[in-house]
């Protein structure tokens, strides 16, 4: 037997060590003076596991990943994984319906413009679907709305879902939809075409308690957008019977505030089966320990209020970003196409032909290049299972001298700081 690679040690106290293992999220706490011993019985397993003391030991320590067999490689197993996500017959296709939006958040990557999928844009989705799907071998497909706010053009979202749900039946292939929205446009009758048309998965976001919220998120005719979004989350939640709305916090150090829980969940306590909580800080916000443990006490306390809330390691993470998916890709409100919908409409590198095909301009071979191809940090890593590499969009950056560098500074600390908040999420 061996050590793992990607066993990772996290002071909590001056006399208390959280002993992590990335592949398999188990961990155990143990005094701080009894790590040289430990890190002995790891670097020498074979010694110990024949002692009577220690065969226990030895034993839960392999039961959870923290030893490995001797014919085990880690990485090919990362790889394998990695490799079966990409090539998986499903089909993941983002489509912006809109670049309008009937907010200005201040932090919004987007420049809002007056550009809409119109009929003939559509009419080369649909046959990009049809297409796509019958020359892929695709078993199963997920359209994923996305914008400005998506909302703003539901009669291209209704004419697309009517159309990929029929064909899909009609194929036998597995079809869903879900949708990123600020939530403010849904109505009743809505809500029930939604359901009708395959919508299973919502992402909602809230800025903060109802005070900073609104002073984020407003327009003439909505100044409290927090109490129609909220009602409108219960409205989902009341008319679709399995559906799943996340719940996604925007944070900054001004905006995060624990009242935010009873706050909530004087809202929404009746459809909490329903509702997870997502926590995810705005991209101009500065990274710190102290914002990032704030944030796990308050994950904390909307899960002993009974709600479901989410960390990035629940599950095991098989790449750095979805877009590294073969059968991925994002439609633009004026039907050009990338693989990334973080990309400005006017940088996109594709489009839709007549027929449906994706012609690309620029071919995004990023996708191409990645850390089990190439020689990386991260193979090195013990932080790999947790990170998975750059994100491809912006992996040639980290590309010289021949090798793909890492991309997180401060790493200990930054990783050291989750594992502590997905710990105390996941104590027994």
């Amino acid at each position: 037997m061996k050590k793992s690679n990607y066993n990772i040690f996290v002071e909590v106290s001056p006399v208390e060590t959280l002993v992590f293992n990335g592949i398999t999220k188990r961990f155990f706490k143990i005094s701080s003076e009894n790590i040289p011993h430990l890190l002995d019985v790891l670097e020498f397993p074979d010694k110990y596991i024949h002692k009577e003391e220690y065969i226990n030991l030895v034993s839960r320590l392999n039961d959870n990943g923290f030893i490995v067999n001797d014919n085990i490689d880690e990485m090919e197993i990362l790889r394998k994984l990695f490799i079966s996500y990409k090539e998986s017959p499903e089909y993941s296709l983002m489509i912006l319906s809109t670049y309008s939006c009937n907010f200005s958040c201040w932090y919004c990557i987007q420049r809002h413009q007056n550009e809409n999928l119109n009929e003939s844009t559509i009419q080369k989705i649909e046959k990009h679907i049809s297409k796509y799907l019958t020359e892929n071998n695709i078993k199963s497909f997920q359209i994923s709305w996305f914008g400005g706010e998506p909302l703003l053009n539901f009669k291209a979202i209704r004419k697309i879902c009517t159309f990929a749900q029929k064909l899909c039946n009609k194929k036998g292939i597995s079809y869903s939809s879900g949708i990123t929205t600020n939530g403010s446009l849904i109505t009743p009758y809505m809500a029930i075409e939604m359901k009708e048309l395959g919508f299973k998965d919502f992402q909602i976001t809230i800025d903060g308690i109802k005070d900073n919220h609104n002073k984020t998120r407003y327009n003439a005719v909505i100044p409290d957008s927090y109490s129609l979004i909220l009602n409108n989350i219960k409205l989902l939640a009341e008319t679709i019977p399995n559906v799943e709305i996340t719940i996604r916090f925007n944070f900054t150090h001004q905006n995060l505030n624990d009242l935010i829980v009873d706050q909530l969940d004087s809202e929404l306590n009746s459809v909490i089966d329903k509702v997870e909580v997502l926590f995810r800080k705005v991209w101009q916000e500065l990274d710190s320990s102290e914002l990032t443990n704030k944030v796990g006490i308050i994950l904390k306390k909307f899960q002993d209020k009974g709600y479901k809330v989410l960390h990035d390691y629940d599950n095991f993470k098989l790449t750095s970003c979805y877009v590294e998916q073969t059968h991925y890709n994002a439609i633009f409100p004026d039907g050009t196409v990338d693989k990334c919908s973080n990309v400005d409409i006017s940088e996109t590198r594709g489009y839709l032909s007549d027929s449906g095909d994706i012609i690309w301009n620029t071919f995004p071979d990023e996708n191409t290049v990645n850390i089990f191809n190439h020689p990386s940090d991260c193979a090195e890593c013990p932080y790999l299972p947790l990170c998975m590499g750059p994100c491809p969009k912006h992996r040639k950056t980290y590309l010289f001298d021949g090798k793909i560098h890492c991309y997180v500074e401060n790493k200990d600390r930054i990783f050291s700081d989750e594992i502590k908040n997905f710990s105390l999420l996941n104590l027994k």
